[in-house]
């Protein structure tokens, strides 16, 4: 962890006897390189917390992965023409965040000097861009809304971190005031610097009746004096160093009379699965891809090797496998021919012509085909018409069974009215479809209504109740043609 008045030291997890290290300048860092030299093969990752970072947030239209990757580097590109140290994050709301760092000063000090040791450095990580997401563990309630992080560094003095629904928005960081300046000093400065960066926020949509809510990482000794301060956030909540590595898990956590709070964002960085982005020069860049496909390609040519010992042993299997199939084949095929010979020889004498033997199997065929008829068509009928329909009239000619039905007379066909006519016909309708669901693989269609319904019936309009015919209609049940059998 590097910022303007020093840098911090954090040894990996592996490592239980190291302890973190700091120093005011990398001249004077003879402990650190001493820790370095002990995991020369690790690499470096730097978070930086000087004064000299600078974020831009831009909106970003619509567009596909490929394109957004394409705007992302232009635009990029375009915000900070000529910084090395750059990049672009991509938010959860599609706003594209893009940060820059000043290489010049303490961070180009601290790189320069990384470059004369063995472990593989020039990942830089932006410490406000890593750390936004500790203020949704601290106070739960900024996580859909606002939220500022207030903390205090030995390395650079005390950071700001505005963020909405996690993200981050802003942030400013105050240079530390002297050590012998009285607590209500210290607390009045800070409250004078969260007013100013309340009303800066008015211009990125954090209107006066918005809640914000603060976390503060500070030492114990200004808790008292920082809660008598009027502030303009809805609630505060104070974490010494040490409790809110607590309510972050945060492992190895800072000692009880720890009033800074460098090693928790540095543990923080430490137990997240990735940054949220890095900064590299190009050539750190270029050398780190080499690295990565050194020990790629390393890496490949094993799973390579492994890859191709085992298709080489099941190759070898198949190739037995077949072998010996192969054989029992053989084997088999001889059976077959010594069986064919034993036939031949056994039945040469009773051989005949085979032009009779087509003959007679043709006569067979002929005389023992069985007579299509409706045998299989009437027990389906006899369950499809239930007992509103009666079957009076059957016909079976060439595949074609024409049949009459009779639906139930209720003993009204004195008074029938053009209304009972057309219920009747509906009747019939439903019947015709009922059918064609009960035989499956068959066309049902009605041919004759039994009151003039169809183009070729004669239509009257004589009234004559006394000989009104009985609801009598006409169906034809052939193999529907679509089935295929």
């Amino acid at each position: 962890m590097v910022g303007d008045d020093g840098a911090l030291l954090l040894p990996p997890r592996g490592f239980k006897k190291a302890a973190p290290v700091f120093s005011t300048s990398p001249e004077t860092a003879d402990s650190f390189w001493t820790l370095l030299a002990l995991a020369p093969r690790l690499p470096v990752l730097i978070l930086a917390d000087t004064q000299a970072q600078d974020f831009k947030r831009e909106p970003l239209p619509p567009v596909s992965f490929f394109d957004r990757q394409k705007l992302l580097a232009r635009r990029l590109e375009q915000t900070f023409p000529k910084a090395l140290l750059k990049t672009a994050h991509l938010s959860h709301d599609g706003t594209a965040l893009f940060a820059h760092l000043e290489e010049q000063g303490p961070l180009g000090r601290w790189l320069t000097q990384l470059e004369s040791q063995p472990n593989p450095s020039g990942q830089i990580c932006a410490l406000p861009l890593e750390s936004a997401a500790m203020m949704a563990r601290l106070v739960p309630a900024s996580a859909e809304g606002w939220g500022l992080l207030l903390s205090c560094q030995k390395t650079g003095g005390f950071r700001q971190i505005v963020t909405r629904k996690g993200e981050m928005i802003f942030t400013r960081l105050t240079p530390p005031l002297p050590a012998m300046a009285h607590p209500d000093y210290v607390a009045e400065s800070l409250a004078q610097d969260i007013q100013a960066t309340r009303s800066y926020l008015a211009r990125t949509g954090l209107r006066e009746e918005t809640p914000l809510h603060l976390a503060a990482i500070l030492p114990a000794a200004l808790h008292q004096a920082f809660t008598t301060q009027p502030l303009p956030v809805a609630s505060q909540i104070l974490f010494s160093p040490r409790e809110a590595a607590a309510r972050l898990a945060l492992p190895m956590p800072p000692q009880p009379d720890e009033p800074i709070a460098d090693l928790v964002h540095a543990l923080w960085l430490q137990t997240r699965p990735r940054p949220q982005a890095t900064l590299m020069r190009p050539e750190d860049r270029a050398a780190l891809s080499t690295r990565r496909l050194q020990k790629g390609g390393l890496r490949l040519a094993l799973v390579a090797g492994l890859i191709a010992l085992g298709l080489a042993g099941e190759m070898g299997h198949r190739l037995y496998a077949l072998d010996q199939a192969n054989n029992r084949v053989q084997a088999d095929v001889a059976a077959l021919e010594a069986s064919l010979d034993h036939a031949r020889r056994t039945l040469a004498r009773e051989a005949a012509p085979l032009d009779h033997l087509r003959k007679a199997i043709e006569r067979r065929r002929l005389f023992t085909m069985p007579h299509k008829g409706p045998e299989k068509l009437i027990p389906l009928l006899s369950g499809a018409l239930g007992p509103e329909a009666r079957l009076v009239a059957l016909d079976w000619q060439d595949g074609t069974l024409t049949i009459d039905i009779l639906l139930k007379d209720d003993g009204a066909r004195s008074h029938i009215t053009e209304l009972t006519r057309q219920k009747i016909t509906r009747n019939f309708d439903n019947l015709a479809f009922m059918l064609r669901g009960a035989l499956e693989g068959y066309d049902v269609t009605i041919t004759r209504y039994p009151y003039p319904n169809l183009p070729n019936e004669t239509l009257t309009n004589k009234d004559d109740h006394d000989k009104e015919p009985p609801p009598i209609a006409t169906f034809v049940i052939r193999k529907d043609r679509a089935d295929g059998k």
